[in-house]
């Protein structure tokens, strides 16, 4: 269960199994959690939710991929300072999200340990101990 005070998290992945694993994962470690298949609808919720603490970006979707995305939101103003965590299976994400301004990368297949570490990087996580 998740209270208003908790933090927000927008999760953007066009493939839905992931997309629902990331949400149950988030919510189960008391995050807000909103989600998005489509770049285009991420840029809008996004703007919308001025509660947004931090975004899980996949790079690589149909339409508007992911470095679209990312390169909108870090050009806007409003969500210049919103941290983005980038999710990709490519070895070159890293390099690419970085360039791009993204604060983090990881990997899939997405390990849940190293998700909630990122995570904790940048929102604090109810009940998880601060530090190393």
């Amino acid at each position: 269960m998740t209270a208003p005070e908790d933090p927000m998290v927008l999760v953007v992945d066009d493939d839905a199994d992931i997309r629902e694993m990331l949400v149950f994962v988030l919510e189960n470690n008391h995050l807000r959690v909103i989600d998005a298949g489509r770049g285009d609808d991420a840029l809008a919720k996004a703007r919308l939710n001025p509660d947004l603490s931090l975004i899980l970006l996949d790079l690589r979707m149909p339409g508007m991929s992911g470095a679209e995305v990312l390169d909108r939101l870090k050009h806007d103003p409003a969500l210049v300072s919103l941290p983005v965590i980038v999710l990709s299976g490519d070895r070159d994400a890293q390099r690419t999200a970085t360039s791009l301004g993204a604060e983090g990368c990881l990997m899939k297949p997405i390990s849940i340990p190293a998700l909630m570490r990122e995570v904790a990087r940048f929102v604090p996580v109810p009940g998880r101990a601060v530090g190393p």
